[in-house]
Parts: C-alpha cells; sequence; structure tokens
C-alpha cells in the first residue's frame, strides 16, 4: 500500500509504501504553484529590462515574492500585478504572451510605460482577470477578438494609445449574446485611440456598463438606439468623433421618464457628444 504526505508551501512529497518486508519512504519535490508563478515573473522581468525599473524592491532577491513590488498574492497564487509608470519596457506582445501564464491573475496594470506592440489572442486564456490597465503605453494594431473570452472582466482601460480597428470586432464576434449579458464588465475607456466604425448594438447587452468612454477617436454613424437600456450607465462620452445623424428616438423617451424618476438612464450623470456632426433637435427633457 501507499501513503502519501504533501507540504504544499515548500513543496515536498514523501511516499511510504509496504514491500511486504517494511515501509519504505521516500521524498519528491516538485514546484508548487506560487513558484511556477515566480518563474513566470521572473522571465517577464527579464524580458522587459527590469533593471532598469523605477521601482524593482526586492525582485530576484532571496525574499518571499510577496514582498516584491507591484506584486499581489491570495490563497498561494499571484493575483494581481501593478507597476504603472515604471518604465518597464519591451514587446507587448511578448510580455502578455508571458503573464497569461499566471493562471489566478486577477489584476493587471502596466499603464504608463513602454511597451509597444499588438495585444495578443493569448489575452483570451486569461479569464481570472478582471482589471486590465494599459493605458498609454504604444498599443497598437487592432483589439484581438478573444478579449471578449474575458467573463471576469470588469474594468477595460487601453486609452491613449495607438489602437485601430472597430469596436464591433472586438466585443461582438466570439462572444455570444448570453456571454455579454452575464459579462460583469463595468467600464470601457478606449478614449484617445484611433479606432473606426459604428458603435455596434451589441454594446447594450454589456448590462454591467456604468462608463463608456470613445472620445477623440475615428467612429461614425448615430448612437445605438438601445443604449438607453443600460440602466446602470453613469458616463457616456464619445466627444470628438465623426459620429453624424439625430439623436436616437429613445432619448426622447429617455429623458422624459428620467424627469419622472423611472429606470431609463436614471443613473446617467455624464453625457458629452462635443464636436461631431449630430443633427437635428436636442432631445426634449435633456
Amino acid at each position: 500500500y501507499y501513503r502519501y504526505y504533501y507540504n504544499w508551501s515548500y513543496g515536498i512529497c514523501q511516499c511510504q509504501y509496504n514491500n511486504g518486508y517494511g515501509n519504505i519512504a521516500a521524498h519528491f519535490r516538485y514546484i508548487t504553484p506560487l513558484q511556477a508563478d515566480s518563474l513566470v515573473l521572473v522571465g517577464f522581468y527579464r524580458a522587459t529590462n527590469g533593471n532598469s525599473w523605477t521601482t524593482s524592491n526586492n525582485w530576484l532577491s532571496s525574499l518571499p515574492i510577496q514582498f516584491w513590488s507591484g506584486v499581489g498574492i491570495q490563497n498561494g497564487r499571484v493575483t494581481s500585478l501593478n507597476l504603472p509608470y515604471n518604465a518597464v519596457n519591451g514587446s507587448l506582445t511578448s510580455a502578455i504572451v508571458q503573464l497569461s501564464a499566471l493562471s489566478a491573475l486577477q489584476t493587471l496594470n502596466l499603464s504608463g510605460n513602454g511597451l509597444a506592440g499588438e495585444l495578443p489572442a493569448t489575452i483570451g486564456t486569461m479569464r481570472s482577470l478582471r482589471n486590465l490597465s494599459m493605458s498609454n503605453v504604444g498599443l497598437s494594431g487592432t483589439l484581438p477578438r478573444e478579449i471578449a473570452l474575458l467573463d471576469s472582466l470588469e474594468t477595460l482601460r487601453l486609452d491613449s494609445n495607438s489602437i485601430s480597428g472597430s469596436l464591433e470586432e472586438a466585443l461582438c464576434v466570439l462572444a455570444g449574446v448570453s456571454v455579454r449579458e452575464n459579462s460583469r464588465l463595468r467600464e470601457v475607456r478606449l478614449n484617445n485611440n484611433r479606432m473606426t466604425g459604428a458603435i455596434p448594438p451589441c454594446i447594450v447587452e454589456f448590462r454591467q456598463l456604468t462608463h463608456i468612454h470613445l472620445q477623440n477617436n475615428f467612429f461614425t454613424g448615430g448612437i445605438p438606439e438601445r443604449i438607453v437600456e443600460l440602466t446602470r450607465l453613469k458616463e457616456l462620452v464619445l466627444a470628438n468623433n465623426r459620429r453624424s445623424g439625430a439623436f436616437p428616438r429613445s432619448f426622447d423617451r429617455a429623458f422624459a421618464v428620467k424627469a419622472a424618476q423611472v429606470t431609463a438612464f436614471q443613473t446617467l450623470e455624464r453625457l458629452d457628444i462635443a464636436q461631431n456632426s449630430m443633427t437635428g433637435a436636442i432631445p426634449s427633457g435633456i
């Protein structure tokens, strides 16, 4: 018979078995999940010129990984990496491919660093991710469709980059209606990029949205008629695009019932559509 004893913290397994003449014990070492996470971070540090970071306290030292600056640990796994404006330089594509091995990662903030490149499709494998912030990093190219598969994602902040392509391609192609309706996504901040096309009707299926910031892009067309169905929406910022056409008729009804204390647009605090080419009357009740 066999008996196994594990020490998960130190990566030691003791195996006892009886060969008919007596008990024999053997010890084996293995890599714990946290040790595997640390190896991922070591690779990330070396690939992004960690020696030149503004702050890299305790990285690659003998101290436990929870003492490395910017690293957060929960339940024996790396769950957050916060290194904004820290002179982290290198290829964004390579960095995300490396960090995608952190299967428990919930928060990734690399804003304000020098990580030029495209966001790879590998981002779609980071299913635990809740907060993704990569503002002003030099991100270019189109958003991968796989980003819509991040069903735990709550905040998406990719503003002040050079992202091109359409929002519909990124959010509406791979994920079905049920995925979007059950999404936790609350904030979409893609302002100050080079995105084109229309704001897709599917955006109203992300029911938890509170902030939509798409200003300073090249979006065209009108505003989706059903945007008023986002009952938690606080900020809708579409300024300085190439939008045209009249306000949706739903705006008239929404602002009228808002004044009557009904649910549509009840939470809306900011509506900014300046510097577009909208036509027609301003909705009554606004």
